[in-house]
């Protein structure tokens, strides 16, 4: 279960509703533990209308940080982010192991376009267990637009090994996505075993994603 946090912060802020949202907001936290654990952090976030003016946050929390840092909303802006988390355990949610990513998020509210990489290590949750994965996401959106417009685009890896659960071990899973929510393509690769029995799956899928009225879905070849 998460921890109990006590937090010591001194903030000041400023700010107006109209004729368009102006908030900006520093803060520091300090003398401050999460489940008994340290905790500190400083910020200086500033906003104008939808746009994130540049900012920074660096929050550790038991021995893991997030860091974020520049401006977001409009052409050149560019927000970076980092997390490092190698003490996932402490936090209690009932995941331990590493966690790593690091980001950039461009574009803007209505186009957020986000690119990272990311990586695990010696990862449990439960009675599922994963030794190592990295990847890559690079995602580009229209939220104007539908799922099945060319300008939502999306291109997601993921390289894992040594993965043990309930119903399977598995020495190897590669996976990868490309294309648009229109019009995509899907692999899958897995070496191990599944409820006893060997699995050496390849595995290439085309499709797309569908919308109607109860929902999303997906249609395709496999």
């Amino acid at each position: 279960h998460p921890g109990t946090a006590r937090i010591n912060m001194d903030f000041d802020t400023t700010g107006s509703l109209s004729p368009a949202l102006q908030a900006k907001l520093n803060f520091t936290i300090h003398d401050s533990s999460y489940d008994q654990l340290p905790m500190s952090g400083a910020g200086k976030l500033q906003l104008a209308g939808k746009r994130l003016l540049p900012s920074s946050l660096d929050l550790l929390v038991a021995g893991n940080q997030l860091q974020l840092k520049g401006a977001f909303g409009a052409p050149a802006d560019k927000l970076d982010i980092h997390l490092d988390a190698p003490q996932l355990a402490r936090l209690g949610f009932g995941i331990s192991g590493l966690l790593k990513l690091d980001g950039q998020l461009t574009g803007s509210m209505q186009r957020p376009n986000l690119r990272a990489t990311y990586s695990g290590r010696q990862l449990a949750f439960g009675p599922h267990q994963l030794n190592r994965f990295d990847g890559q996401a690079d995602l580009q959106t229209d939220l104007n637009a539908s799922a099945a417009s060319a300008n939502n685009k999306l291109q997601l890896s993921l390289d894992g090994d040594g993965y043990s659960g309930p119903d399977a071990v598995l020495k190897q899973l590669k996976l990868s996505l490309s294309g648009t929510y229109g019009d995509h393509k899907l692999a899958v690769q897995a070496d191990g075993r599944v409820r006893n029995q060997t699995l050496a799956l390849q595995l290439n899928a085309h499709g797309k994603v569908t919308e109607d009225k109860n929902g999303y879905g997906w249609n395709g070849v496999i």
